[in-house]
């Protein structure tokens, strides 16, 4: 199992930083993306926010792993910071991409994300355990 919690957060990264720096930020330009999916991500109340969406995935699933290994308490900050530091990469990378640019909220928007993510998964690990 900790394998395949290795191998999400490999592809969620992965396609974090796909998703960052292929040159539209319009999903409906990628045939990889469901219709349904590009058309609420497409609009442009959406822009920002979207950003939440694969950090929470993230997040949880970071937080999985973490609850499996039994990992110190640091490990959820260190998670969380490593999450951070990645989407102020690909938010950096932005800048060197056509169409595409550098956002501060995209950037709070996947801090929230990843610490949602973690929070969710970190209260999950206490009621099971409490249960």
């Amino acid at each position: 199992m900790r394998y395949l919690l290795w191998f999400l957060i490999a592809v969620g990264l992965i396609l974090i930083v796909y998703f960052s720096w292929i040159s539209s930020p319009r999903l409906a330009w990628n045939a990889y993306v469901p219709d349904w999916i590009a058309y609420w991500a497409d609009k442009q109340e959406n822009y920002n926010f979207r950003t939440a969406i694969p950090f929470v995935f993230l997040g949880c699933i970071s937080g999985m792993l973490i609850v499996m290994t039994e990992a110190y308490y640091l490990w959820w900050l260190r998670s969380w910071l490593m999450q951070v530091l990645l989407v102020l990469i690909v938010e950096l990378g932005q800048l060197f991409r056509p169409l595409r640019s550098f956002d501060i909220m995209d950037i709070i928007w996947g801090m929230v994300g990843s610490g949602l993510g973690l929070l969710f998964m970190y209260a999950v690990s206490k009621l099971l355990k409490n249960t």
